[in-house]
């Protein structure tokens, strides 16, 4: 789980549902609880929709947008590399066809985690499965021997 909440006034659901679904479906995508007591659920209240969230600390701490010139030296490495591969978590299942259309672009072989499984395809050409203990041998030596590491969602 990731967060929780405990309702104590009546007037806070409109805030705490907002603020619930976007920490839910921001950074890792994970389970959230709203609890709300009895006695607040017994409650008439006419909602305030539009009240701010009150999450600055964790809105702070979400990763900024890459600078152009970030982007720039990543595609000049993956240009100048002559056996990439890319190293694919969990992160990434929910943008699995964003993904999908990197490898097309790119054709650099996708070696997935456990938690990375279902972001790609196994079926495709350019996919190693799985590496780790219980994955396939040649994408342990793919990610051992590769001269660049792209890791998405890890």
């Amino acid at each position: 789980m990731k967060h929780n909440y405990l309702v104590l006034n009546v007037d806070d659901i409109p805030r705490i549902v907002r603020e619930a679904f976007f920490l839910a479906s921001s950074g890792r995508p994970d389970l959230m609880l709203i609890d709300v007591p009895k006695d607040i659920q017994q409650q008439m209240v006419v909602p305030n929709w539009y009240q701010p969230m009150k999450i600055h600390g964790y809105i702070n701490r979400l990763p900024k947008n890459p600078e152009l010139s970030q982007l720039e030296q990543i595609v000049r490495l993956i240009l100048g590399s002559k056996r990439p591969v890319l190293y694919v978590g969990g992160g990434c299942l929910n943008a699995s066809e964003e993904l999908r259309r990197f490898v097309e672009l790119t054709r650099i072989p996708v070696a997935s985690t456990l938690m990375g499984l279902g972001s790609y395809s196994c079926s495709n050409d350019l996919s190693l499965r799985m590496l780790g203990m219980h994955g396939a041998v040649f994408a342990n030596y793919a990610v051992d021997k590769a001269d660049l590491l792209l890791a998405f969602g890890g």
